[in-house]
């Protein structure tokens, strides 16, 4: 239940923004929510991804998962940021 209230209150975020790129930002929102839901998936389990480290799923695991979505989130917003004709209409 948590997890969908998390979702929920990144949707909302998405809506207070000023920006006028609603598609990016609501994509960010489902990435964000959708990485919550595999989080929490996946707790306790045994995890058999050589990237996040095979064992336990864990913290380390979330750490790593963690990074791994937010540098492609960070790589994707410089480059809209730099190259602002690649943004769809």
């Amino acid at each position: 239940m948590r997890y969908w209230l998390i979702a929920v209150v990144l949707l909302c975020l998405c809506q207070t923004g000023q920006s006028q790129d609603r598609a990016y930002e609501w994509s960010v929102a489902a990435m964000g929510a959708s990485q919550a839901l595999d989080i929490h998936s996946s707790m306790g389990g045994y995890e058999l991804s050589p990237v996040l480290g095979r064992g336990r799923f864990g913290a380390r695991q979330i750490s790593i998962k963690a990074a791994i979505v937010g540098g492609g989130l960070l790589v994707q917003w410089v480059v809209l940021r730099r190259y602002p004709e690649h943004r769809r209409k």
